[in-house]
């Protein structure tokens, strides 16, 4: 009696790693799917995170803080907006003078 294999056995055993090739490489590629698509949610939600810092930052500097001098007094200031004409205009109380206006386009 010769040892060996048989035709029939060596094609049930390709039969049996083709099917498990086949499922191993559909898991491997939906995981690959998946990673890719967290990974765009990441990105977006960074994105959302750096765009709402920026919101936050410009909305606290366009709020009317009021400035310090050199000795720590409150100078007085004021941001005055018209979106009619697209301007925005600064006014400032220096000493004792009248008012300083600049209007910024």
């Amino acid at each position: 009696m010769n040892k060996g294999f048989t035709l029939i056995e060596i094609i049930i055993s390709l039969i049996i790693l083709s099917i498990i090739l086949l499922i191993s490489s559909n898991l491997l590629k939906s995981s690959i799917n998946y990673q890719e698509a967290t990974n765009l949610k990441l990105k977006k939600i960074n994105e959302l995170n750096l765009a709402s810092t920026i919101i936050r930052r410009d909305l606290r500097q366009a709020v009317n803080v009021p400035s310090r001098d050199f000795f720590g007094n409150k100078e007085k200031g004021t941001f005055n907006g018209d979106y009619a004409n697209k301007s925005v205009s600064f006014n400032s109380y220096i000493s004792t003078s009248p008012p300083l206006m600049a209007t910024l386009v």
